[in-house]
């Protein structure tokens, strides 16, 4: 007998064809002017301020700051929650909350992982946050304005092409016989489940498209983007950081999804390394991460 699933319908070859089609072209229109405005031009290294040099522990340390938020307090956190619930003391590993309370945990989990990496960054120092914000990241508002502005804008360039990549590697998949269940992202799950209670939904909103988007830029492109940069130049920064990114979000709830879920992350994150180095800021790359997930919570709220 058949069996239901809480997936989505799979798209044929020709729905990934269409969009497709209208990702390139919308690409190639906004490439045209980026690259006609020398938007895809690097300041030369010799203008970029050092800074204090990170050493390789700074960048495992705040690494391993965020994870034990996530790994370590976030369960404990739950755990707690449903002895008192329960007032039985049980197995961890045998416990589970439902979705609405396991959802505020995790937003739990994330704002002590970020207050936690945010204290860390402070703790190391005027001259280490500097190096990691960027050259120009505090400039002045002016400044920080500009460097929104362009990494808003690079979203124009980015995004058209991520689903170029995406639709591409979906259409050679289904091409060999492939079939992809789309099930939908943990974040996406979480999302679409907490549109039934407005104050959930709010400020899991908020931390997609802010918080989010600041710590991890702190991580990938602030910390470990930079480290890499000192000893093996930007261009190898920015693959490997990206490749880091991409790998940090593989789910295994994802299954084979997670190939076409990971090539188009490392796209987006090669553009938040890119436009982190030219603008010399921080400021850009969480404008365009932000700018991204922002693009992606109003589509699903949109029912896109």
């Amino acid at each position: 007998m058949p069996i239901e699933t809480n997936v989505e319908v799979v798209p044929t070859i020709h729905d990934h064809a269409q969009l497709l089609l209208g990702a390139v072209l919308f690409f190639a229109c906004t490439f045209l002017v980026a690259f006609r405005n020398h938007f895809f031009t690097l300041p030369y290294a010799r203008e970029i301020a050092p800074g204090r040099r990170l050493h390789v522990l700074e960048v495992l340390g705040v690494f391993a700051t965020f994870l034990s938020g996530m790994l370590i307090v976030s369960p404990l956190i739950a755990y707690i929650w449903i002895s008192i619930q329960t007032g039985m003391w049980n197995d961890p590993a045998q416990q589970k909350l439902d979705e609405v309370t396991q959802s505020w945990v995790n937003l739990l989990g994330i704002a002590i992982s970020s207050l936690a990496v945010f204290s860390y960054c402070m703790l190391l120092g005027s001259s280490a946050r500097q190096t990691v914000w960027g050259a120009r990241a505090w400039k002045g508002w002016l400044s920080a304005f500009s460097d929104i502005k362009i990494g808003m804008l690079t979203w124009f360039v980015c995004y058209p092409l991520v689903i170029v990549i995406s639709q591409s590697i979906a259409i050679i998949i289904s091409w060999f016989g492939f079939v992809i269940t789309r099930n939908e992202q943990v974040a996406v799950k979480f999302l679409r489940m907490a549109m039934e209670h407005p104050v959930l939904l709010t400020l899991t909103a908020i931390f997609i498209v802010v918080v989010v988007p600041v710590v991890e830029e702190v991580l990938f492109r602030g910390f470990l983007q930079t480290w890499i940069k000192q000893l093996w130049g930007r261009s190898v920064a920015i693959v490997i950081a990206s490749l880091t990114f991409a790998l940090f979000h593989f789910a295994p709830s994802q299954g084979f999804d997670n190939v076409e879920l990971i090539t188009s992350l490392f796209v987006l994150a090669c553009f938040l390394g890119f436009v982190y180095e030219r603008q010399r800021s921080l400021w850009a790359s969480i404008a365009l991460h932000g700018t991204f997930n922002l693009v992606s919570v109003l589509a699903i709220l949109l029912g896109a």
